[in-house]
């Protein structure tokens, strides 16, 4: 497996996290006190999108479908920053390598 940098490691691990958790049921007893533990001041992420992906058929409760929404919206940016730092970490080796030519 090929070296990886500590700073995309983390964010995937917590990309990885969040999506793990938009799906669990936080009534579940052996996950309710990380559920409340994960739980962050954050607005909701209650924007039609994120709402229809995180309950697509209607079923849940308002609370779980907002907290997962939320887990969902918080997994997307960790992604959109890992793919960042990925772009910028070979743009900076482009211009590195460009200049000893």
């Amino acid at each position: 497996m090929p070296a990886v940098d500590p700073v995309e490691r983390r964010l995937h691990c917590e990309r990885m996290a969040e999506l793990s958790w938009a799906g669990r049921d936080p009534n579940d007893p052996n996950g309710a006190p990380a559920v409340a533990r994960a739980r962050s001041p954050q607005a909701p992420a209650d924007s039609p999108y994120w709402l229809g992906k995180a309950d697509p058929d209607g079923t849940l409760t308002e609370d779980e479908r907002l907290r997962r929404a939320e887990k969902l919206r918080a997994a997307h940016m960790k992604e959109m920053t890992r793919r960042s730092l990925v772009v910028r970490r070979r743009r900076k080796a482009a211009l590195a390598g460009g200049e000893g030519a």
